[in-house]
């Protein structure tokens, strides 16, 4: 991901911003919030994958129902000769 000479330039430019004192407690704030974003990130891709195979089932249910289904669901105002009531 980084090479080792850009991690020693930003170890580098964080210690000449916050200084050594506080640079250890800057990144474990950081570290919490990366944490955060990542359980953020994992619960909604679990929430769109459960919406998303309720969604298929809902389409696979509505597409199984065959044509005495969709009659007696939706019946017709007129008979048909071959249709007995």
């Amino acid at each position: 991901m980084f090479k080792a000479s850009e991690i020693l330039f930003l170890a580098c430019l964080g210690i000449l911003l916050v200084g050594p004192k506080r640079l250890p407690e800057i990144m474990r704030q950081f570290a919490r919030v990366l944490l955060s974003i990542r359980q953020v990130k994992a619960e909604l891709e679990a929430q769109v994958s459960r919406e998303l195979a309720s969604i298929a089932s809902e389409t696979e249910s509505a597409a199984g129902m065959s044509k005495s289904g969709v009659r007696q669901a939706f019946p017709s105002p007129v008979a048909t000769p071959w249709e007995k009531r």
